[in-house]
């Protein structure tokens, strides 16, 4: 019977190398099929030429931020097995193995929402609404890029949670 110890590393290596590898696979797709990355913002701001231009710019920003999450959760994820394997599993009554348990189920989450996104299955959280910083007094719609910048904030805090119950599971693992 394979141990929960054992379980977490073989989860570990192989999430992280089949992110890493779907990360580098979209960033690929994105480089060589520009010109119909979906548009997870677009702006309105009434100038069909440069609200086409500024939506293909912040869009493809953001698919670049996507696909580096998830080439950054598979390194953490692979590059932890080292970390892993010092780790004395129980420790006065508290069981290691469910802090990173936790994080690779809030990573996995994440990982498959990424994908979902990056397929265009789903939309993004849209923050502010589409023509709130577009009028007269600006010539451009600036909501677009408050809500790539806000998402993808939200996207990073959600991975850095995961990474400290990573990290909290290998300080306590390794005090003896």
């Amino acid at each position: 019977m394979i141990s929960r110890k054992q379980f977490i590393l073989s989860l570990y290596k192989n999430f992280g190398m089949i992110n890493f590898i779907i990360g580098i696979s979209f960033l690929l797709f994105g480089i060589f099929n520009f010109g119909i990355l979906p548009h997870f913002y677009e702006a309105q701001s009434g100038d069909p030429g440069f609200d086409g231009t500024y939506t293909t710019i912040v869009n493809a920003g953001l698919w670049v931020g996507l696909c580096a999450i998830l080439m950054i959760i598979g390194y953490t994820f692979y590059f932890n097995i080292k970390d892993l394997e010092n780790v004395e599993v129980k420790m006065k009554g508290i069981n290691i193995t469910h802090f990173f348990l936790i994080a690779a189920i809030i990573d996995i989450g994440l990982t498959v929402y990424l994908i979902l996104l990056l397929i265009n299955f789903v939309k993004p959280l849209q923050f502010f609404p589409n023509v709130l910083f577009a009028g007269e007094e600006t010539l451009m719609d600036l909501s677009i890029l408050f809500n790539a910048l806000l998402f993808f904030l939200l996207l990073s805090i959600i991975f850095r949670v995961s990474d400290k119950f990573i990290k909290y599971g290998a300080k306590l693992g390794a005090m003896k």
